[in-house]
């Protein structure tokens, strides 16, 4: 059995995961797959029994807004301003934290834009989906793992080592299917206080037949990873501050 806390609300988009008056519950694997079924969320959280625990953490997600980037809600620091004019930083004045709603650095990242093709995107993603399944406790969703972490592995050894600092690891779990964690070290000084982190999730699931049914999980979350995969050839002539990219394992299922 692990330990699970579910949503309390399973109507609402807006309420928070983990809430004050739904307890945490110890549940068997069959009591958690019919709440995937029934489509309640939840977070296991055997791990990191903290997070049962710290609701208001749980409730700051809800205190962030999506805004423009020209509301004019900058940071008070005139030297971040004047070291950084294109990075203002959005800061809460009236409490809440804010999500850029619009796109920004379109000036820098326009140029590499055509280096990218879908030809080795398309390639990968039909191997990704070829797996009979991508869950966390099958043995064809640990087989994915190693490709991915393979083909990760492959993309770093092609890079320059004098142009480019990378590195990837397997980060392991209680179940066979391990995260896979890649980073790139930035170039430019000034930014080694920041930090970007893109991710997708490696693993789908078929909810009926869990470890055994047919889940080629394409765009749930096969498309994220061959994207993130192609993308790291861009990352190679691109960075200038820390960049973490991670492929999460047992999305699908924990959440």
């Amino acid at each position: 059995m692990r330990h699970y806390q579910v949503s309390r609300n399973t109507n609402s988009l807006d309420s928070p995961l983990l809430s004050d008056d739904v307890p945490a519950k110890w549940m068997t694997e069959q009591q958690i797959e019919d709440l995937f079924r029934l489509g309640i969320k939840f977070m296991d959280i055997t791990d990191y029994t903290e997070l049962g625990s710290d609701i208001k953490a749980s409730e700051n997600l809800l205190r962030w807004k999506p805004c423009e980037y020209d509301l004019g809600i900058v940071s008070d620091d005139q030297r971040l301003l004047d070291d950084n004019p294109d990075r203002r930083s959005l800061i809460p004045r009236d409490g809440f934290g804010y999500i850029p709603s619009t796109p920004a650095y379109e000036d820098e990242v326009t140029p590499f834009i055509g280096n990218l093709t879908t030809e080795l995107m398309e390639s990968n993603l039909k191997v990704f989906t070829s797996f009979r399944n991508r869950y966390y406790k099958s043995t064809s969703g640990a087989d994915s793992a190693k490709w991915l972490h393979k083909q990760i592995s492959d993309t770093i050894a092609s890079a320059d080592p004098d142009s480019v600092d990378v590195s990837v690891r397997k980060f392991k779990h209680p179940w066979d299917q391990f995260s896979i964690i890649v980073r790139f070290e930035g170039t430019n000084v000034d930014l080694n206080n920041e930090l970007v982190i893109v991710g997708a999730h490696q693993d789908s699931v078929n909810m009926w037949m869990p470890s055994f049914g047919r889940a080629p999980g394409a765009d749930d979350d096969g498309s994220g990873t061959v994207t993130i995969l192609e993308g790291m050839v861009l990352a190679f002539s691109l960075l200038r501050q820390l960049f973490i990219v991670p492929h999460f394992a047992s999305i699908d299922r924990i959440i």
